[in-house]
């Protein structure tokens, strides 16, 4: 990180804002944190992917013959909260989601069942509603 420009992770944040999204997921087991950034420029998410160290980019399957080549950098648990962390203090659009997301992260152990299952659906409905009021 350390060689890391601020204005490098303010672009990353800004573009974070605009086309990623912050959910937690279900497994059989458990919920896990996830991070996505989709686009259709997959040289700006190979960026991101290479300067932090972090993350897969894939493509996204094609529904519709007439749609763009779309990309996927999505990122899980710990490597989820570790981009949040760094891209936190320049985010406008989801600080509040972010916040929620590292809390829930924080609060699981390895990746393993540290929190009621209670707790989990609660974080997982709460950061869910903020996706539901920006589609709005």
């Amino acid at each position: 990180m350390a060689n890391i420009k601020p204005e490098e992770i303010a672009y990353i944040a800004g573009f974070f804002d605009g086309e990623g999204s912050i959910y937690i997921s279900k497994s059989k087991k458990q919920y896990f944190l996830t991070v996505s950034v989709v686009n259709a420029n997959l040289y700006v998410l190979e960026f991101i992917r290479k300067l932090l160290h972090i993350g897969k980019v894939s493509r996204n399957p094609d529904k519709n013959m007439k749609h763009r080549k779309v990309y996927r950098l999505r990122l899980y648990s710990n490597d989820a909260k570790n981009f949040l962390e760094i891209v936190l203090p320049y985010l406008r659009v989801k600080t509040e989601q972010a916040k929620l997301a590292i809390e829930f992260q924080s609060r699981m152990k390895n990746g393993r069942l540290t929190i009621p299952k209670e707790e989990q659906e609660y974080y997982k409905n709460l950061i869910c509603s903020f996706n539901l009021k920006r589609k709005k």
